[in-house]
């Protein structure tokens, strides 16, 4: 897992080509990439050691209109 703050475009091309418009244009957002070229822009929760997420749980999976939604829960932070 790797995650790195970079100017919106370059979040936007790393994202497979777009942002969601909650994302503004003159922001540096915080793109994650887990094993994969492809990023997604980061949900919100971090931590300053993946050593200290004890467990996580995926509590669903939803796609709607062509956006994938995943839901989880995380222990130990």
């Amino acid at each position: 897992v790797q995650a790195e703050e970079v100017a919106y475009d370059e979040a936007a091309k790393r994202c497979g080509g777009n942002l969601p418009d909650y994302i503004p244009k003159d922001s540096v957002p915080r793109i994650v990439n887990m094993a994969s070229d492809v990023g997604c822009p980061c949900g919100g929760t971090h931590v300053h050691d993946i050593a200290e997420i004890k467990s996580m749980t995926i509590t669903g999976i939803r796609v709607k209109k062509g956006v994938t939604r995943i839901s989880y829960k995380i222990d130990g932070c």
